[in-house]
């Protein structure tokens, strides 16, 4: 563990907190406000996805895991933006975020920049692996609607009798 990673692990819970709020801007105010209210994680399950999926993304940033156990980190967090119809860019965002939070926090400078330079290679990565799960997640969306509207318009098709299944068919003589 680098000396910036011991630096982080002492702030973890200000970094977190302002990377929560972070990821709350990108919200409407309605929504934002509701988020806020962190509380019970069942009351408020995005806010516990989010809060969850950030804490365990950090971890996993300063402890240097790999681009599996980060996606997994990442997946609740990213699953529920796929859902709610931000833009790719917008919906990993906050990812990009973490860097000018790092800074501000931890004041950065001296033999730390050259760490930190390596933290925003991580952190680069990350985002790109968010890009990754956002896109499969999309993919799996547009084939569920898709796969919906060929079950809709077969069934339909059938109620008007439309289609005949070549089994109850009749053989020709």
């Amino acid at each position: 563990m680098t000396g910036l990673d011991k630096r982080i692990d002492g702030k973890k819970k200000e970094i977190l907190g302002a990377w929560f709020e972070r990821v709350s801007e990108t919200y409407q105010d309605q929504t934002r406000s509701f988020l806020n209210k962190k509380g019970d994680r069942f009351a408020n399950p995005v806010a516990g996805i989010v809060s969850e999926s950030l804490e365990k993304t950090l971890d996993g940033l300063v402890n240097g895991a790999g681009t599996q156990v980060l996606s997994q980190c990442m997946d609740p967090l990213i699953r529920v933006r796929a859902v709610q119809g931000f833009s790719p860019s917008s919906s990993i965002a906050f990812v990009f975020a973490l860097k000018s939070i790092l800074r501000d926090l931890l004041h950065i400078q001296g033999p730390e920049a050259d760490q930190m330079a390596l933290m925003d290679k991580k952190i680069d990565g990350l985002a790109l692996i968010c890009f990754d799960k956002f896109m499969e997640c999309r993919e799996k969306i547009y084939e569920l609607r898709a796969c919906e509207v060929r079950n809709r318009t077969f069934r339909a098709f059938e109620r008007a009798g439309l289609i005949v299944d070549p089994e109850a068919a009749e053989p020709r003589a």
